[in-house]
């Protein structure tokens, strides 16, 4: 009777169609043909590196800068909210922090176009714009990558300001959305250039939908919300774009970034002066 090479006491039944010594069922792994003893099976697979290698010749990435928006949005929220409160923002926080246009004497705090996109005024508000950013983030930096999806990110989050300062000056606005609905253009467009169907899996009713609540509810900020969409569709169109995908990463990244700086900076200054 043959036994097994790794427990002497158990009877083999089978083989190792690798290797060909004998293996009892503890030992036997199921193949596409045969069945591997654990050693073969563990000597067949691969390392990290080449995993790594593999998962960069698929175009498959982790979208690990996602993560990292969803875990700071989260550890600010935990900075600047208040448990006393219900877990709402302190009024210091909305004072000199959100974005909103300022008097004269104030008008050099050009920070407040930035720190206003990673703020939010309660838990609820959070969550909302975490779950939407994780879902889509991951989607849309799996496909142009992490670098491409960071600069995306926060050009769309000045739009957004730009955007907010523009319809409502005087009031005090923050929340990521203005980012995520240029994340959410963006994949659209980017998926749509790629020759996809976002309306297939509920991509563009999930759109409409949410540009409909941005007029229908109130307390939205409608300027914030359509600033950064108008961004992430046009950068959106730029990665998209077999042609200028072509160009150098950084370059794209780098006027892009520098446009909406641009644009964020001067309505921040018209804003600034309608407000005095």
């Amino acid at each position: 009777m043959a036994t097994c090479v790794r427990h002497p006491d158990n009877e083999a039944g089978r083989r190792c169609t690798r290797c060909g010594r004998d293996a009892c069922h503890l030992c036997l792994r199921q193949a596409p043909v045969g069945a591997h003893c654990v050693e073969c099976v563990r000597a067949s697979a691969p390392s990290a590196a080449e995993s790594r290698r593999v998962r960069a010749a698929l175009g498959v990435r982790r979208p690990w800068v996602t993560s990292f928006f969803v875990a700071l949005n989260g550890a600010l929220f935990l900075m600047t909210t208040s448990a006393g409160s219900g877990w709402s923002m302190r009024p210091a926080v909305v004072r000199d922090w959100t974005t909103r246009a300022l008097p004269i004497d104030r008008a050099g705090e050009w920070w407040r176009i930035i720190t206003g996109g990673f703020l939010h005024f309660d838990f609820r508000h959070l969550a909302m714009n975490m779950v939407m950013l994780y879902l889509l983030g991951r989607r849309l930096e799996q496909r142009v990558g992490a670098s491409r999806f960071a600069g995306l990110y926060l050009c769309s989050l000045l739009g957004g300001s730009a955007g907010a300062l523009v319809v409502a000056p005087s009031a005090a606005t923050a929340g990521a959305s203005g980012a995520i609905y240029g994340v959410m253009g963006a994949v659209y467009v980017v998926e749509r250039l790629a020759g996809g169907d976002p309306w297939r899996d509920g991509l563009g009713s999930l759109i409409l939908v949410n540009v409909m609540i941005t007029f229908l509810l109130p307390g939205i900020s409608i300027g914030g919300h359509i600033g950064g969409l108008a961004v992430g569709v046009m950068a959106g169109a730029v990665l998209g774009d077999r042609r200028l995908a072509r160009r150098s990463r950084a370059q794209v990244i780098a006027w892009a970034a520098l446009a909406a700086l641009a644009m964020g900076s001067f309505v921040v200054a018209l804003a600034a002066a309608a407000a005095m």
